[in-house]
C-alpha cells in the first residue's frame, strides 16, 4: 500500500513538472511576439505582467478617449436638433440611442441658461479660456443632470452665447411643468450660492416629440433675448438721466 501510494505522490510530482514546463515553453515561444524589452532578471512572467499592465493602461485611456468623444458627438447631435438641422425624423429613435440619448419617453423640453458674471469663479488668471470653458461646463452638467432625475433625464448644450438643457420627461403634466421650473429655481439658487455664478433661467412649454425640440428652444431664446432688450433698454433710460 505504501509503495503504491508513494508512486502515485511520485507519479503527480512529474505531471506536474511536465504541465509546468509545457506551459513555460509556451509562455517563452509567445513572448517575443508581445514584447521586445529584456528584464534584468530574465523573468518571463515579469515581462508578461508588465505587458499586460501596458495592455489595461492602454485600454483604460482607449475607454477615456471613446467617452469623451461619445459626449462630444451628442452634444453636437443635440445642437442640431435645437437648431432645426435635422429634417428628417423617420430613424430618429434609432438616431437617439446611437448617440446615447434616452428616449424612453416622448416628452421634451428645454432650459436656457445665461451666465450673466463668471469672473468670480475664475479669480486666477492663469486658467486660460479653454480650461475655464471645460471646468464650467463640468459644474453645469452635473448640477443639471442630477437635479433633472427628478424629472427622467437631462443633457447640456453648450450653444455660442448661452447654455441648454435638453429635458426628457415622462408626460406634459401640470406636475411635470412645475418639477422643470423647481429645476430651474434650484439649479439658479445652486450657482449662485456656491460659485457666485449671477445667472438667470428660462424654460420652454413642453413638447410631444423630438422634432418639436427646436421649437422649445426658439420659445427659450426669445424669452430670453426679449428680457435682454427690456434691461438694455432699462439701463438706457437710466444713462440718459
Amino acid at each position: 500500500v505504501l509503495l503504491m501510494l508513494g508512486g502515485a505522490c511520485v507519479f503527480s510530482l512529474f505531471i506536474c513538472w511536465k504541465l509546468a514546463k509545457k506551459n513555460y515553453t509556451r509562455l517563452k515561444k509567445i513572448l517575443p511576439a508581445v514584447s521586445s524589452a529584456k528584464q534584468a532578471d530574465g523573468s518571463i512572467y515579469s515581462m508578461l505582467e508588465e505587458h499586460v499592465s501596458k495592455l489595461a493602461n492602454e485600454n483604460k485611456t482607449l475607454n477615456s478617449t471613446v467617452t469623451k468623444q461619445a459626449g462630444e458627438l451628442r452634444e453636437s447631435f443635440l445642437e442640431k436638433l435645437l437648431l432645426g438641422r435635422i429634417q428628417y425624423f423617420d430613424n430618429i429613435s434609432d438616431l437617439l440611442r446611437m448617440h446615447h440619448i434616452d428616449c424612453q419617453y416622448s416628452y421634451w423640453s428645454c432650459i436656457l441658461l445665461d451666465i450673466k458674471e463668471e469672473t468670480a469663479l475664475f479669480s486666477e488668471d492663469n486658467i486660460d479660456l479653454s480650461e475655464r470653458q471645460k471646468l464650467l461646463y463640468m459644474i453645469l452638467d452635473n448640477v443639471f443632470g442630477e437635479l433633472c432625475e427628478k424629472i427622467h433625464v437631462g443633457y447640456l448644450v453648450k450653444m455660442t452665447d448661452c447654455y441648454v438643457c435638453v429635458v426628457n420627461s415622462k408626460d406634459s403634466s401640470p406636475h411635470t411643468e412645475q418639477q422643470i421650473a423647481g429645476v430651474c429655481t434650484e439649479v439658479s439658487a445652486f450657482l449662485e450660492q456656491k460659485f457666485l455664478l449671477a445667472n438667470e433661467t428660462f424654460r420652454s412649454t413642453v413638447y410631444w416629440g423630438v422634432e418639436n425640440l427646436s421649437k422649445a428652444y426658439e420659445e427659450v431664446r426669445t424669452a430670453w433675448l426679449k428680457k435682454s432688450d427690456e434691461h438694455n433698454s432699462q439701463y438706457s433710460a437710466c444713462i440718459s438721466r
